[in-house]
């Protein structure tokens, strides 16, 4: 019986364990995408800053003429 109860909470750490690596890994995972999301973010509005200077710039060349 004492051995049956050392492989059971043997198996139980190791399942322990396996369900805080998945964890630890999809909680890492989770943080790198939302990084990646704000920097596609960031891009995104820095290109539309840039297209609004053009056409501002590019209008009032147009009003100079």
């Amino acid at each position: 019986m004492n051995k049956q109860s050392g492989a059971v909470l043997l198996a139980s750490l190791v399942i322990v364990a396996l369900l805080a690596f998945l964890s630890v890994s999809f909680i890492y995972r989770t943080q790198t995408s939302q990084q990646l999301v704000v920097s596609y973010q960031d891009r995104v509005a820095t290109e539309q800053v840039a297209k609004n200077v053009i056409e501002y710039v590019l209008s009032d060349v147009d009003n100079l003429v």
